[in-house]
């Protein structure tokens, strides 16, 4: 009996140009070797890969020192095998694009087309930012009158003396997102905790920038399903620093092995980091 053939899933399409560009001498192997792990974690869809050298160092079980994998990824980037815009001075991960790439919609990016699609991000970020500063400076002027309402709030509550209350969005008839917080924490950080009523499946998730985009990687390593939880700690000030810390410290914990739940181990990490784990319990947040 002939057995069915078994779908092929999760491949990439290689360019035979760098097995020739090696033969030839026009890349070392340390460099072939750092091109293809990009080729291999560029993103099918965006067609990016999320680099760290700190994280690439480690990967490559130290056998390319970090000062190398710098001056691979510059050299990389000259011979115009790679893309990536100018984070001179600039910490933490960035988005690299391996020119020649063939994307999930059948299209090759060649330099033109990702200079063309990250011109157009940086104008998209430019304006996200300046409706930032807007709604800031609308939050300042509304300021006091927050502080009136939650007064009134507080003298009109006489008899709720429960100091616990649950959030809208995890209320009975969803008991798989059930967070606890404290009333006090729920009134001056409700924006953060309730992101959205409705879940968000991480398969389905469509990033809108470059954070959004880290975050859903970060959810997809560690087997989540819904992405409301790093949505809002996206929210917070200084929080895509803390995901990023902290996911490169789960990743040196998950090597010692033993952790039976990544998606909790991680967020309770990121609660420790954002000095939150003393304000609320998060409980079976994600079933």
């Amino acid at each position: 009996m002939i057995e069915p053939r078994q779908k092929i899933e999760d491949f990439i399409i290689l360019p035979r140009k760098m097995k020739h560009d090696y033969l030839e001498g026009k890349l070392s192997r340390n460099e072939l070797d750092v091109l293809l792990w990009i080729w291999l974690n560029a993103n099918p869809v965006n067609g990016y890969f999320t680099a760290d050298y700190k994280a690439l160092e480690r990967e490559f079980h130290n056998r390319i020192s970090y000062d190398n994998i710098r001056k691979i990824i510059s050299s990389l980037r000259k011979k115009q095998y790679i893309y990536f815009l100018n984070h001179k001075g600039r910490k933490g991960s960035f988005s690299i694009y391996p020119i020649g790439f063939y994307l999930k919609n059948k299209e090759i990016q060649n330099l033109d087309y990702i200079k063309t699609k990250l011109s157009i991000t940086t104008q998209s970020q430019s304006k996200e930012q300046l409706n930032t500063k807007l709604e800031h400076k609308l939050e300042g002027q509304y300021h006091n009158f927050k502080e009136q309402k939650n007064g009134l709030i507080k003298r009109f509550s006489i008899k709720n003396r429960n100091p616990q209350i649950t959030t809208p969005y995890n209320d009975n008839d969803n008991k798989n997102n059930n967070i606890i917080v404290n009333k006090k924490v729920f009134n001056e950080s409700f924006n953060h905790l309730a992101y959205k009523k409705e879940i968000i499946p991480v398969n389905t998730f469509s990033p809108k920038n470059y954070k959004e985009q880290r975050c859903w990687e970060i959810a997809k390593a560690l087997g989540e399903k819904d992405m409301r939880y790093l949505l809002s700690r996206l929210k917070i000030k200084g929080g895509f620093n803390a995901i990023e810390r902290v996911w490169g410290n789960y990743r040196e914990d998950a090597k010692k092995g033993g952790i039976k739940n990544p998606p909790a181990y991680f967020n309770n990490l990121l609660e420790k980091e954002l000095g939150l784990k003393k304000q609320y319990k998060v409980i079976n947040r994600s079933s």
